[in-house]
């Protein structure tokens, strides 16, 4: 635009990162490792051997939250995941160890804000509740080769698991993600402006969401007798989400949840797939000639 410098991203690199093939090409041009992936449709997956199913996960080309992935693949259920129309699907390496997440901004081929951070609770295996700053220097080393290499330009988190075999990239997520809430005191604005200030932190203070560590963590807590461990961390983080200053937000907050429970149970979804339902895209054509000519006569 002749009037500001709009800072996002070109479609397509928006598209790859979205993509849980095409960001193992990135992370190899970006020097760290990606869990071995191939397609597999319904007639190669009758014949994959009971030990290669314990091995691996199911996951379609593009999910959000954890939707969709299966972890402890059953035949049954997967031949009809397979048969789903119009999707791709890949057999991915089942891998174990530490997870980490990150949020950055990046602009003009610099990192110009970043948080790595543990998701120490989380909502079965999706969305954390939780964040435990961490400074690890290999996903720095990441973050700053995918900025040099990539023209990308916004907001952007990245997941990653750490094994005994070294770090990987698991997936991308170019959009605000959660670790958000770890530089709430800072003006994030700054990275976004032409001179594109810079802001590294390494906050030492976790961060929480209470009401999903009471109705979500704390029962599991419980059951696996590590209530004293829960107790230490919620007194130990900082509430992300309610305020003082905005008591109305509680109110809020449920009528938004209601609103996705209707749309759950109308749809048929899961809470996690419904709260999306309205903003996904998974690689329909989007026509987007079409559009800019649109918005160009407007």
């Amino acid at each position: 635009s002749r009037y500001c410098h709009v800072v996002c991203a070109d479609f397509e690199l928006v598209s790859e990162l979205h993509h849980k093939f095409k960001i193992g090409e990135i992370a190899k041009q970006c020097g760290i490792d990606y869990p071995d992936t191939r397609y597999i449709d319904a007639e190669e997956f009758k014949k994959l051997p009971a030990h290669e199913l314990a091995c691996s996960v199911l996951k379609p080309e593009y999910c959000r939250f954890g939707t969709d992935v299966v972890k402890n693949i059953n035949r049954q259920h997967a031949k009809r995941f397979l048969k789903k129309p119009g999707a791709g699907f890949l057999l991915q390496q089942k891998l174990s160890g530490q997870e980490f997440c990150t949020y950055s901004i990046i602009n003009k081929h610099k990192v110009l804000a970043h948080v790595s951070y543990e998701p120490s609770y989380r909502i079965a295996s999706a969305s954390s509740i939780y964040f435990k700053p961490v400074n690890h220097i290999k996903i720095n080393r990441f973050l700053q080769n995918f900025a040099q290499h990539y023209p990308f330009e916004g907001q952007i988190g990245f997941d990653f698991i750490e094994t005994i075999n070294g770090l990987f990239l698991i997936d991308a997520n170019p959009r605000a993600t959660s670790g958000l809430h770890l530089l709430a005191d800072y003006d994030l604005s700054q990275c976004l402006m032409e001179s594109g200030r810079e802001i590294i932190s390494n906050p030492l203070i976790s961060n929480k969401i209470s009401f999903m560590m009471i109705a979500v963590s704390l029962p599991v807590a419980i059951r696996k007798k590590q209530f004293r461990q829960w107790v230490q961390d919620f007194k130990s983080a900082r509430e992300v989400v309610f305020s003082a200053q905005d008591k109305s937000f509680a109110f809020y907050s449920l009528i938004s949840l209601l609103e996705i429970i209707v749309k759950a149970a109308s749809s048929g979804q899961s809470l996690r797939a419904a709260s999306t339902r309205d903003i996904e895209w998974d690689g329909e054509p989007l026509h987007i000639a079409d559009l800019a000519g649109s918005l160009h006569e407007s």
